[in-house]
């Protein structure tokens, strides 16, 4: 178990180059470990800390958070981003709500980042 938690651990932040990265009032944050997808899955009542994670260790997926500047410690978006089809594809605020039309406009940028540094 320890083995597969450092193993995702790595998986996660391959997105790191991310961290940090801001749009408007908002900012990206990558998760760094198991603890914090369970963290965002509690924070936005989602199944992020369970269901993605074999997704993530073979490289399927990506996942990022979307957080207000102000207060990056808040949950405002979880985003799950495929490889395969080189784009964000996920994208839910609390309680799996559809998201802000302004943050589907962040994913496409941030999606054409991914895809440069992936490149």
């Amino acid at each position: 178990m320890k083995e597969e938690k450092n193993m995702l651990s790595l998986k996660l932040k391959q997105l790191n180059f991310m961290n940090g990265k801001c749009f408007d009032d908002y900012i990206v944050v990558v998760p760094q470990k198991l603890d914090d997808l369970i963290d965002e899955g509690k924070q936005q009542n989602n199944c992020v800390g369970s269901f993605y994670n074999d997704n993530i260790l073979c490289g399927r997926d990506y996942i990022y958070f979307i957080r207000r500047k102000d207060n990056p410690k808040k949950s405002v978006a979880t985003a799950r981003y495929n490889v395969n089809a080189g784009k964000t594809i996920e994208l839910k605020e609390k309680n799996n709500k559809e998201p802000h039309e302004q943050f589907w406009t962040f994913a496409k940028e941030i999606d054409e980042l991914i895809n440069n540094y992936l490149k």
